[in-house]
């Protein structure tokens, strides 16, 4: 995603363009409950290598690696983890989303 970003105007935008089987089994499925959230390792910079641009992380940012483990954590046990970013949103997370 950080590689990405402007090229996208939201994440699900993304999914839609380079996932469009698994968009359309995740949006046909009644099992199957997502939700979409940015992720990022960090600062991303590019290096040439010849006529290539390779991408490299600067900085680590590490709330990201927090919301998935938190993710995950939920996804195993449906509880929270103490200490972590909350994994599943509220209605009033969803409705402030919604506005922006």
């Amino acid at each position: 995603w950080d590689v990405v970003r402007n090229e996208y105007p939201s994440e699900r935008a993304y999914f839609n363009a380079n996932f469009p089987q698994t968009q359309s089994t995740v949006t046909s499925s009644r099992r199957i409950k997502a939700a979409y959230m940015p992720f990022s390792v960090g600062e991303v910079y590019h290096t040439a290598d010849g006529d290539e641009q390779i991408p490299k992380v600067r900085s680590l940012d590490k709330r990201y690696v927090d919301m998935l483990i938190s993710w995950i954590f939920h996804s195993f046990t449906q509880r929270p983890l103490k200490g972590f970013p909350k994994a599943k949103a509220t209605s009033w997370d969803k409705v402030r989303d919604w506005f922006r």
